[in-house]
């Protein structure tokens, strides 16, 4: 079995508007290995946001992606929507650098836990609070953060949401 968890071969992410398609990403291949770091680095704009949501399969309607992107040796492109669904989160996940506007601040930071690890599995909330935290802890953060809303989230917390779903396979992956 392959050491690579994740790849991507002459990627092209292009946004299909009226005045013709926007080249977000264009061309990008790269090999990530279990335990490997991968770093995308660039100025606003470049495509550092839209790579990690065609890693997803969060990309809006009309968006055209060629090229081939694996995840344990699966096309990510041709998987189904529920079974590619099943991964995001629990497997894969996009840390953002601004939780601010990622995070809905009308949620405590316990909600925003409890729905996503419910949102994957059929566990209690009693549960779900417990691993959001066990998370937070495996992070030095303290079980009180999970009464506090958005604008007092830390990118820490939003990576500890991002971890609670049982580790993600990727561990470090930056893309914003």
């Amino acid at each position: 079995m392959s050491d690579v968890v994740l790849e991507a071969s002459g990627l092209r992410v292009y946004y299909n508007t009226r005045r013709g398609p926007v080249k977000a990403v264009d061309g990008i291949s790269f090999e990530m290995s279990r335990g490997e770091t991968l770093g995308v680095v660039g100025e606003t704009g470049c495509g550092k946001s839209t790579l990690g949501k065609s890693i997803l399969g969060v990309l809006p309607p009309r968006t055209t992606v060629e090229g081939e992107l694996r995840f344990l040796g699966k096309d990510l492109a041709s998987l189904p929507r529920e079974e590619l669904r099943k991964i995001r989160g629990k497997e894969i996940a996009l840390i953002f650098q601004d939780p601010m506007t990622r995070l809905d601040p009308l949620f405590t930071i316990e909600d925003h836990f409890v729905e996503t690890i419910r949102a994957h599995e059929d566990v209690s909330k009693g549960e779900a609070i417990d691993r959001a935290v066990t998370a937070l802890a495996s992070m030095g953060i303290p079980e009180s953060r999970l009464k506090h809303y958005p604008p007092d989230a830390r990118p820490s917390v939003h990576a500890g949401a991002a971890r609670v779903d049982n580790p993600p396979r990727i561990e470090r992956a930056v893309f914003d």
